[in-house]
């Protein structure tokens, strides 16, 4: 190192601007530079060489992802029954190699759609969700977002958060979506803003066939595809054709969408939704007893308006259980998704030309810390009096006590 003050600190760019000249990755430059600053922090206490250390941070880019028409390619290429069962397991529900051969029937649990994986990577079991909740959510969305843009209806592109649940108040086995939409989205040329009447968005009936329609025709592919297994009373229905006839008697009743603007504005839907975002089933109001016999909780006929139609259920305990881990999702399984203009990729920018296109001014987060290095908080204003170089506040302690930071010795043995 220099003994002219301020040449330390024009060494390390250099040899930072060296590492970019000589090709080095990104990686590989974070993990030098690591042990350089660990070198000027603990070895040499240059705290002021530690500050110029910076850290780059690797862009992130999108996996290839194939479209639809190509994975119907491929699973169609399968010479077998049992391979393209094995491909469309793997694809559906995101399973290693490893994991689809060693899998037994056992391990699918078709009532409550998960297969129980054993011995997974690093010899951890886990679980994972049957496709179809995730059939339930994408075909919501779909239906939402293509309504949305069809030039007849509102002819924008929208945006939605949908929440899975799976329970109703007896914690039956109920699967249905919550999402929450804007009043309005981008015009199609995304060159300004399209807003929905006050109270009136799409109407009911064409979201319900649209709906209906996608479902079906998502599980008629999963079906096909071998992404469904059935077991027990339901065993019947691997077979096509009564599938079929199963599926047929489901398209000729009303599905059941419902589509309304908050009564009490957007914040009181968010504060709705947000109560079952990190709760399962039930909260702990609603349990009113419980013993070695039975367990009561109170539950809601909706069927009956008003306060009369809460009631009160005893369960025995195991059958409790029972109807309690029927809704517990397994870990990494995602119950708020983002769709549209809300989705992940683009959230940010999206929201950000919304507010443009609505003259509207970003919030300001009063929570937010200013982006600077831990170093510039211990920065004294003044610098040394013999190298002219930053001087960094070390320690701090009171007056009468010792400090803990004890200095390194001016001579080091090297022999």
């Amino acid at each position: 190192m220099s003994t002219k003050p301020g040449e330390d600190h024009d060494e390390v760019r250099r040899f930072q601007l060296h590492l970019i000249e000589s090709g080095a990755s990104i990686c590989n430059r974070n993990r030098i530079m690591t042990g350089v600053r660990f070198l000027f922090r603990v070895t040499l206490r240059r705290h002021d060489l530690a500050a110029e250390v910076w850290h780059i941070k690797e862009p992130q880019k999108l996996p290839p992802v194939l479209i639809p028409e190509e994975v119907k390619r491929v699973l169609i290429m399968a010479t077998s029954l049992q391979a393209r069962a094995m491909l469309t397991l793997a694809y559906g529900c995101g399973l290693r190699a490893g994991e689809v051969v060693r899998l037994r029937a056992g391990d699918i649990d078709s009532e409550q759609m998960i297969i129980r994986v054993v011995q997974s990577k690093g010899l951890k079991d886990r679980h994972v969700m049957l496709p179809v909740y995730d059939l339930l959510m994408k075909a919501s969305a779909e239906t939402t977002l293509a309504i949305a843009a069809d030039p007849k209806r509102l002819s924008a592109r929208i945006g939605v958060t949908a929440v899975l649940h799976t329970w109703g108040s007896a914690l039956t086995h109920h699967p249905h979506v919550h999402m929450i939409v804007p009043g309005g989205g981008f015009s199609l040329d995304k060159a300004r803003w399209v807003a929905s009447r006050s109270n009136f968005l799409v109407h009911v009936n064409v979201l319900a066939r649209l709906f209906r329609g996608k479902m079906l025709e998502m599980l008629m592919d999963a079906h096909d595809s071998g992404q469904l297994t059935f077991f027990n009373t339901h065993a019947g229905l691997a077979e096509k054709r009564r599938f079929r006839r199963f599926i047929a008697a489901l398209r000729r009743i009303h599905w059941v969408v419902h589509c309304k603007a908050p009564f009490a504005g957007p914040e009181q839907v968010l504060r709705y939704l947000s109560r079952y975002t990190h709760r399962v089933a039930i909260s702990n109001r609603r349990l009113v007893a419980a013993d070695n016999t039975s367990i009561a909780f109170r539950w809601k006929d909706y069927r009956i308006n008003g306060q009369g139609g809460w009631k009160t259920m005893r369960l025995h305990p195991h059958e409790f259980i029972r109807r309690f881990l029927k809704h517990v999702l397994p870990k990494g399984f995602h119950r708020i998704r983002h769709y549209g203009l809300f989705a992940n990729a683009n959230r940010a920018e999206n929201i950000a030309t919304a507010r443009a296109l609505l003259h509207m001014v970003p919030p300001v987060d009063p929570q937010k810390q200013p982006d600077i290095t831990p170093d510039a908080l211990r920065v004294l204003p003044c610098p040394c009096p013999r190298c002219s170089a930053r001087m960094i506040v070390i320690v701090v302690f009171a007056r009468g006590c010792e400090p803990r930071w004890r200095p390194m010795p001016s001579t080091v043995d090297t022999s």
